[in-house]
């Protein structure tokens, strides 16, 4: 006896209907939400970094989830633009250049790096 077709669901026609008008409104695959800035509401953007700086190293979580929260909000259009290109790029060449032992290849992350490098570092001296 095959459990599978015991588990199926059949959706009524409006679920259906429902259903496929979601993911038809749906972006391609091909388009990365995390660059996606114009007509996104604030607290949208906050949430896709809150979600973009949980990373695979807790020593990176550690460092970037308060800045985020505190500080991302603050920021100009351009640094957001830059944290966003940041989280991009690699774990162990964000927590380089984060820890001061490397420096960005890309010049315009330098400025968002030494921003999330003040704040931890303030938050180290209260």
């Amino acid at each position: 006896m095959c459990l599978l077709g015991k588990a199926r669901r059949h959706h009524s026609p409006a679920y259906v209907t429902v259903a496929r008008a979601r993911a038809e409104a749906r972006t391609p695959c091909s388009v990365n939400p995390l660059l996606v800035t114009d007509a996104m509401p604030g607290s949208e953007d906050h949430n896709r970094m809150r979600w973009a700086s949980r990373r695979g190293l807790l020593e990176l979580d550690l460092l970037l989830g308060p800045f985020v929260e505190t500080e991302f909000p603050k920021l100009d259009p351009s640094l957001r633009d830059d944290y966003r290109e940041l989280m991009a790029c690699d774990d162990q060449d964000i927590l380089n250049w984060i820890m001061n032992r490397a420096i960005p290849s890309e010049t315009r992350l330098i400025a968002i790096v030494s921003k999330i490098r003040d704040h931890n570092a303030a938050k180290l001296n209260r």
